[in-house]
């Protein structure tokens, strides 16, 4: 489990590189960032959350939202590599 990457870290602020190479140095990075992801709070992580200036998310969270209490629930996990927004809204959060 690689240790979380907070602000003021430069990696946060800097666009991520694409992958280009789909390897196991990659399969390693994503295997951390879902361990890393469920030791925490969220349903999500980035790769430059945990130090990695790539272009990877990882999501995982229950479908049921009436099973959310229930420790056993399936989850859904995503990994996403080179993901694209293709419309987004014009209001920005900033300062997190």
């Amino acid at each position: 489990m690689t240790a979380g990457v907070t602000l003021p870290d430069p990696i946060l602020r800097r666009k991520a590189k694409p992958v280009t190479r789909f390897d196991a140095e990659l399969q390693t990075l994503v295997d951390d960032m879902i361990e890393t992801m469920r030791r925490g709070t969220g349903v999500g992580l980035a790769a430059p959350q945990v130090g990695a200036s790539e272009c990877v998310i990882v999501v995982e969270y229950i479908e049921d939202e009436e099973a959310e209490d229930t420790e056993d629930a399936p989850k859904k996990l995503y990994v996403m590599v080179n993901p694209e927004i293709k419309k987004c809204s014009e209001t920005r959060e900033m300062g997190y």
